[in-house]
């Protein structure tokens, strides 16, 4: 039976030693994604001008159906390991090799310790 699970379909990843000497701007850079997301959820129209304009797809009517469609989240310390976990757990079980052959362990993830 499978596990339940959302799909995680991206992640931020950086090295522990950056993580360790700017810990200030790695939480603002959160802070703003998060706020981004938001931003984005709550303000489609505007958001789906940006995404236009940018050219990350060809037309804001693309972007506006894009945006409904993708149901934007932004999940952080222990919400985002439980997501995350959940996800890799069900590539694992099909094929441990799609995650390097084993879980994760618990020093992978920023913030849960």
């Amino acid at each position: 039976m499978e596990k339940d699970c959302n799909i995680v379909t991206g992640v931020l990843v950086v090295r522990k030693e950056f993580a360790e000497k700017y810990p200030k701007q790695l939480e603002k850079f959160l802070e703003e994604y998060k706020e981004s997301v938001e931003y984005t959820n709550t303000n489609v129209d505007e958001a789906a001008e940006l995404i236009a304009k940018e050219g990350i797809v060809k037309s804001s009517a693309i972007a506006k159906v894009a945006i409904a469609d993708c149901h934007l989240v932004c999940l952080t310390d222990s919400e985002a390991k439980g997501a995350l976990e959940g996800f890799l757990n069900i590539l694992y079980d099909k094929n441990p090799k799609a995650i390097g052959g084993k879980m994760p362990g618990d020093d992978f993830y920023y913030g849960c310790e």
